[in-house]
């Protein structure tokens, strides 16, 4: 996802809403919001990996964050290469 604005509770509803509930969000999702026999945290799989706005002084201002280890062993599960956010959709912080 990449929201312009919001808070959590809307970006989590939103997806309910397409039945899509996001990885461990039982409080929303329910059930279908884990994987039965993987090996995956029962954790919420939600994490603000980039954030980009004005700088004052010209340019951009970017700042990244690290993927939480539970959402990391999520990643290295499914065979998702961990470096490949955010610098591969930076282009798309607009």
């Amino acid at each position: 996802m990449e929201p312009i604005t919001g808070r959590t509770h809307q970006l989590r509803i939103h997806m309910l809403t397409i039945e899509t509930p996001l990885l461990g969000d039982g409080k929303y999702g329910g059930q279908e919001a884990f994987l039965s026999g993987a090996e995956i945290a029962r954790q919420l799989h939600l994490h603000a990996r980039a954030i980009k706005f004005p700088h004052p002084g010209g340019g951009d201002f970017i700042i990244t964050a690290p993927l939480p280890s539970h959402m990391a062993d999520t990643w290295n599960y499914l065979g998702f290469d961990e470096q490949m956010a955010p610098e591969a959709f930076s282009d798309n912080l607009d």
